[in-house]
């Protein structure tokens, strides 16, 4: 998946809300945003090839790869929510509990 674009007039664009909240992390300033032709964000940041080696670094840390993997399991939970029980401590691997459902 291409994550930066470099384009003629000499801006980076950039897709990922991931990449992009690491890069203003970073110090990074985004330069404009736009929305693309299937309505989603477009952030540009000006070429630099610091910003080059800010991807590099954010691609090849594993603690922040492995958080991103982590954070879209617990986005898709959000709409599959009977599957969010195998992740809580005691669950049931989806196994509905024999428990009274009465508000205590």
């Amino acid at each position: 998946m291409e994550v930066i674009k470099q384009n003629k007039e000499k801006v980076i664009q950039v897709r990922s809300i991931f990449l992009v909240s690491y890069l203003i992390f970073r110090g990074f300033q985004i330069e404009k945003i736009e929305t693309d032709k299937l309505g989603r964000k477009v952030f540009y940041f000006k070429n630099d090839p610091s910003i080059i080696q800010a991807e590099n670094d954010f691609i090849s840390d594993e603690k922040i790869q492995e958080f991103i993997t982590s954070y879209k399991i617990v986005k898709g939970l959000l709409y599959e929510p009977e599957k969010l029980n195998i992740f809580i401590k005691g669950g049931t691997n989806g196994q509905k509990d024999k428990v009274d459902d009465k508000p205590r």
